[in-house]
C-alpha cells in the first residue's frame, strides 16, 4: 500500500536485467486498464506507482545488503536500515533487486516466489527519508 516515507524490498535470482524488468513492470491494456505484472501476481500486490520502482540487476551475485543496494536512492540510509532490521531474511546469495518507494509491502506469503527463470523473496519494508 502506498505509504510516503517507506521503501519495500525484494531480493532474489534472475538470468538477466531485461527479464527482471519485465518480471515487475506493469503492462496496460488498450483501454488503459493495468495488467497485473507477474511480480504483482507472485506477491499480491495492488498496483504501485511505476515512477518509485527501482530494478537492478549484478553480473555476480551476492548475499550482502551493502554491495546489492549500494548505488541505488538513498543508499546510505536503506543499508544502515536493512542491515540492522533484515539482515537475517537474506538466505541465498542474490543478483536482483527490486525496491518500492512510498510503499509499505505486506505480501503475502513469506517465501521465495517463482514465476519462470526469476525468483525473488520479500526482505521487509523500512524508513529511507
Amino acid at each position: 500500500m502506498r505509504k510516503t516515507g517507506f521503501v519495500s524490498l525484494w531480493l532474489g535470482v534472475s538470468p538477466s536485467l531485461e527479464t527482471l524488468e519485465e518480471y515487475v513492470h506493469q503492462k496496460y491494456s488498450d483501454d488503459g486498464d493495468i495488467i497485473v505484472s507477474p511480480f504483482m501476481n507472485d506477491f499480491s500486490l495492488p498496483s504501485y506507482d511505476e515512477d518509485f520502482l527501482e530494478v537492478d540487476f549484478l553480473e555476480e551475485k551476492c548475499r550482502s545488503l551493502a554491495e546489492l543496494l549500494t548505488g541505488f536512492s538513498y543508499d546510505e540510509t536503506l543499508i544502515n536500515n536493512f542491515n540492522k532490521d533484515f539482515e537475517s531474511r537474506v538466505e541465498k546469495d542474490a543478483n536482483s533487486i527490486v525496491l518500492i518507494y512510498n510503499y509499505l509491502a505486506k505480501p503475502k506469503p513469506y517465501k521465495p516466489q517463482q514465476n519462470q527463470s526469476v525468483q525473488l523473496q520479500f526482505i521487509g519494508s523500512s524508513v529511507y527519508q
